[in-house]
């Protein structure tokens, strides 16, 4: 669930998804809460949705209630599938407009256990133009990168394994404050001032 998603992070139709913004588990309810509140607006012969997240694989292990702590790993209650930030969720196509599709997928992306938006291919497009136009014109040498791989003031003794690998990005801390989205968006950062 950790990192940034590289696969799955286009539009194929280039019309309207739901995007993750952070990184999560889908269980099995969440697909079946997707479907039953899509379904409502989907029209055959009209439009469709599909998924573009793998259908739940990964096992997801608990105690009983009240059970004595210990006796190993636990019985699987249910399965999951992990999604990494920027991930396409699902893609809504067919003849609609973005009008009419933004509301009940916003909608459903609130439902989502993480933090999802609606967007558009266009939406999507300005986002990366956005984030690359803020990298290209930052004049300040000094990033958090630059500090980790010089190891300023021996900085790397208290930084995790995925702050070495993604500089502050996308890690354990930042599911709920993912600051590259905040960035493209321009919502202010929870955590500062």
């Amino acid at each position: 669930m950790m990192g940034e998603e590289r696969v799955n992070n286009d539009l194929l139709l280039d019309q309207f998804a739901i995007v993750a913004m952070t990184g999560g588990m889908m269980q099995t309810k969440h697909f079946e809460v997707i479907r039953l509140g899509i379904g409502k607006y989907v029209k055959p012969n009209k439009s469709f949705a599909m998924y573009r997240v793998d259908p739940p694989y990964k096992p997801i292990t608990d105690h009983g209630f009240g059970k004595r702590m210990g006796g190993g790993k636990g019985t699987i209650d249910g399965y999951g599938t992990p999604v990494r930030a920027g991930k396409i969720i699902v893609e809504v196509g067919g003849k609609l407009v973005w009008e009419e599709a933004r509301h009940w997928l916003g909608t459903m992306a609130g439902k989502l256990p993480f933090e999802a938006m609606a967007v558009n291919a266009e939406m999507l497009k300005k986002f990366r133009e956005e984030e690359e136009r803020l990298l290209q014109t930052n004049k300040n040498p000094i990033s958090f990168e630059w500090l980790v791989r010089n190891n300023m003031q021996n900085c790397q003794m208290k930084l995790s394994e995925y702050d070495r690998r993604w500089f502050g990005k996308f890690v354990y801390q930042d599911r709920e404050l993912n600051k590259k989205w905040q960035m493209v968006t321009r919502a202010k950062y929870r955590g500062g001032n």
